[in-house]
């Protein structure tokens, strides 16, 4: 549902900017054109002001050697960095479009959108404009609490790189989760020592070929001969991955189930990550 009310806002507001540039290009020489630029260098203005506002006490305090208490770096420094960035961006868009006339003294005052000769001016105005929009927008959008809460967290998750690693445990009791849980329960095929490569987080010579029948069925329809993989979730989450699994999400999630798929086969066949994803939705933990 927020999907169709963003692509209708979308929609709407491309319809609104179009209808914009058509009249801009009929009215340029007109009032219209002269009101057009005064309200855009209002806007900056309001947008030069507001933050003014703030970085002048900081300024006035800093020379003071005095703390200011109005002053949140997390979210003024984000924010003085877009305004740096799109400022001037909305300044260049804004002589385009104020020069758009002087360039354009051949265009007649009833310019016709479906005049082939006029498209591309037409194109040309609604690049500047569209530009200029956007640019602004940026801009006030720093002054919503949806950027403060939402947008500066997303932007530091995608400007910072981010090491993703699972981390192991030092295993106790290694060779008795291996004799008593996964050999007499015939769960697997696995020598000891390409267990313990594997326990550890190395790189073991060959996959372990998994065979349990015994744990969690990945659905309430399997079968009681299928394969499961429920005693793996169990074994990483109680005895090998720090810190377990239960509550993995996101690039975490993801690594253990590249984990399972890169060091297990379903008897002799690939394990397919689709259904380590579905098995792992329907696995509940012992503890």
């Amino acid at each position: 549902m927020k999907k169709i009310e963003t692509i209708l806002k979308i929609a709407g507001f491309m319809g609104l900017a179009f209808l914009y540039v058509q009249l801009f290009l009929i009215f340029q020489d007109d009032y219209f054109y002269l009101l057009t630029i005064l309200i855009e260098m209002l806007v900056l203005g309001v947008i030069a002001f507001k933050l003014l506002s703030i970085y002048w006490q900081c300024f006035i305090f800093f020379m003071l050697n005095e703390t200011y208490k109005g002053y949140n770096k997390n979210i003024e420094k984000p924010r003085l960095l877009l305004h740096l960035l799109f400022f001037p961006i909305s300044i260049f868009f804004l002589s385009m479009i104020k020069n758009f006339s002087d360039f354009n003294r051949n265009i007649k005052s009833t310019t016709s959108f479906l005049n082939m000769i006029e498209v591309p001016n037409y194109i040309i105005l609604t690049m500047f404009i569209f530009g200029f929009i956007i640019s602004v927008l940026v801009m006030f959008t720093t002054w919503t609490k949806k950027f403060e809460k939402s947008y500066i967290p997303m932007m530091k998750e995608q400007l910072t790189p981010q090491m993703v690693i699972l981390e192991f445990k030092e295993i106790l009791g290694i060779e008795e989760i291996y004799t008593n849980e996964l050999i007499k329960n015939k769960r697997c095929e696995v020598s000891f020592d390409n267990f313990k490569l594997f326990a550890s987080g190395k790189k073991m010579s060959n996959k372990i070929k998994w065979i349990d029948k015994k744990g969690q069925k990945s659905t309430k329809d399997a079968k009681s001969k299928d394969i499961t993989f429920g005693f793996i979730f169990d074994m990483l989450h109680e005895n090998i991955i720090n810190g377990g699994i239960k509550n993995l999400t996101g690039q975490k999630r993801s690594l253990i189930m590249n984990l399972i798929t890169e060091n297990f086969t379903k008897e002799n066949e690939i394990i397919k990550k689709v259904n380590i994803n579905k098995a792992y939705n329907n696995w509940k933990p012992n503890s």
